[in-house]
């Protein structure tokens, strides 16, 4: 069986991952946790009594804060209308016919013995089928503090918005992670999906799927890529990397590595997934400002700052431009020798012949006169910070 939508992420990163044996999962109380709280929100999704006496009393608090109807709304169920809605949905979906899926029940605790071996499989926690819209949406519920890549490109998300469109025959999808906080409230990253991006995502899962079989032919493992997957890769113990996989899950061992050859060529792979770190870090913290979490230490907050960086783009344009303002004396300080021009210049220009106090006012006319002439161009960026 190819890997489950849950284990695409960690499947995807590493091909070795995909043939090595696998351990039996030993759980964990995060684990314990997520386990508990899905099975609430189903049960109060489908109206069964008891669900919060049902969850273990470490757990009940964050439980009774969920709003499941709430949830179910903000996702696009009409609990009055045309929309259909299912909870823990599993599916199958086969690369050889890719417009085809399969539902293969509800409930089936991650059973997918009725799957075929060549099938790719996965249960979504909540789906909700719009025919009018022609839409499919799938949500994932996500407790604890982990990082979660985000919706729109979630691996696990996009496969089960695949498999869930083809198996309810529709063209467009939204997918949804529900992040869920201690106290049970929860914020949504939500991304839409087209039909051409189902279209992209089974042409991937094609492409993986062959590479997968490739792989299990040969006599020789593929290439194993350490990185944070390894954290809970159920092969871990029989990969060639172990060492490496350890330390750059657990952020130990590197001065080992740093000793031997392989390890040091290993070193070059971690620091290449380090440049990566600001990205996902950023996405995180954006993800916090847009849901309202914004606290930090000693009265701190997160915001979004944003900057403008100016270039010059018409070194001619701004000559002409500043005669036109202010006249040849103050174009030839712009650009002076062979026409070069930076933005010191300009505002040297701006201050030539200003009166006193009237220099930044001379300064900001002129420069919004370049800009809307095209001589200089002006470049925004964005940074979290704190305040």
């Amino acid at each position: 069986m190819l890997p489950t939508a849950s284990s695409l992420g960690r499947a995807l990163a590493c091909r070795a991952s995909n043939v090595l044996p696998r351990e039996t999962d030993q759980g964990s109380e995060a684990a314990e946790r997520g386990t508990a709280l899905h099975a609430y929100v189903e049960a109060v999704a489908l109206g069964r009594a008891g669900a919060l006496e049902a969850v273990p009393p470490a757990w009940r608090d964050t439980a009774r804060g969920l709003d499941v109807p709430a949830i179910l709304e903000a996702l696009g169920h009409d609990a009055f209308g045309d929309t259909v809605m299912t909870t823990e949905e599993s599916f199958a979906w086969d690369p050889t016919a890719p417009y085809e899926g399969r539902s293969l029940g509800l409930s089936l605790d991650r059973d997918y013995s009725g799957a075929r071996p060549h099938e790719f499989v996965g249960t979504a926690d909540v789906v909700v089928v719009d025919r009018d819209q022609d839409l499919v949406i799938v949500g994932d519920y996500k407790f604890g503090h982990g990082h979660v890549a985000p919706a729109a490109t979630n691996p696990q998300l996009r496969a089960l918005a695949l498999y869930a469109a083809r198996a309810h025959r529709v063209t467009q999808a939204r997918v949804v992670v529900i992040r869920g906080r201690d106290d049970g409230s929860c914020w949504l990253d939500t991304a839409a999906l087209s039909e051409t991006d189902l279209e992209r995502i089974a042409d991937e899962l094609i492409a993986f799927a062959r590479q997968v079989v490739i792989d299990q032919r040969q006599e020789l493992l593929p290439p194993a890529t350490p990185g944070a997957h390894c954290r809970y890769c159920r092969s871990a113990v029989h990969c060639p990397e172990g060492p490496m996989a350890l330390a750059v899950a657990q952020g130990t061992g590197l001065v080992d590595l740093a000793a031997t050859a392989a390890g040091r060529g290993r070193l070059l792979q971690l620091r290449d997934f380090a440049k990566r770190l600001p990205e996902i870090i950023n996405d995180q913290l954006r993800l916090a400002i847009a849901r309202g979490d914004t606290s930090l230490p000693e009265g701190q907050t997160l915001a979004i700052e944003s900057t403008e960086k100016r270039q010059v783009a018409d070194v001619e344009l701004v000559w002409n431009t500043t005669v036109a303002e202010l006249g040849h004396e103050a174009a030839d300080v712009a650009a002076p020798v062979e026409r070069v021009a930076t933005m010191a210049t300009i505002k040297h220009a701006a201050a030539k012949g200003a009166l006193r106090g009237d220099g930044k006012a001379r300064e900001a006319r002129l420069i919004n006169a370049l800009a809307t002439a095209g001589a200089i161009k002006v470049s925004r960026s964005e940074a979290v910070v704190a305040r």
